[in-house]
């Protein structure tokens, strides 16, 4: 194979939500269960660039969320593992009373929080055993998954002696591209 191990992390496309409404903080964990299920944003297509990507990626792996499997679905490639070890991280559950703020700001102080969680590094390091293990057997893999996980899994692996081609992006169809070289020369 390749001298060249590739592992690129894309996050899902647009979910067709209203990140502007503001609520509480009872009120998110209602907001998150509503996102896992939304729609795609009809106007969210991936660019050329991740089409030409995943469609010539050898092992192609997503979350159980219905939004990473329906992106994955706008490219001929087939998925090869639905796995929930690569969904979104649950966000910690906090309360903070009278409080009103939108969705996406709720979700940034949350992940602020998720930063300094225990709980996270055991859900990133138990995620990255199946995505090892699909390197260790292909040459390119593409995980359509989620911007928090994704973020923190590919953080994790430039400890681990890969590194990032170009710019990490967690925007929706933002890829992150990590390679590593391996040696063939015994």
């Amino acid at each position: 194979g390749k001298a060249l191990k590739e592992i690129i992390f894309i996050r899902h496309a647009k979910v067709d939500v209203n990140p502007n409404e503001k609520i509480h903080s009872k009120d998110l964990e209602q907001w998150v269960k509503a996102y896992d299920v939304a729609k795609l944003d009809v106007h969210s297509k991936p660019n050329d660039e991740v089409y030409s990507v995943v469609n010539n990626a050898d092992v192609l792996l997503t979350s159980m969320l219905p939004r990473t499997i329906e992106s994955a679905s706008k490219f001929e490639k087939k998925i090869d593992e639905k796995n929930d070890l690569f969904n979104e991280l649950p966000l910690p559950k906090i309360h903070i009373p009278y409080f009103e703020f939108k969705a996406t700001t709720w979700l940034i102080i949350l992940r602020l929080v998720l930063f300094f969680a225990r709980s996270k590094k055991e859900h990133v390091d138990k995620a990255l055993i199946p995505l090892l293990k699909h390197s260790k057997e292909h040459d390119s893999l593409v995980l359509i998954g989620h911007g928090g996980l994704n973020y923190y899994m590919h953080k994790a692996l430039l400890k681990e002696g890969w590194s990032l081609e170009g710019k990490a992006s967690i925007s929706n169809w933002g890829m992150t591209r990590l390679v590593k070289g391996t040696s063939n020369n015994r």
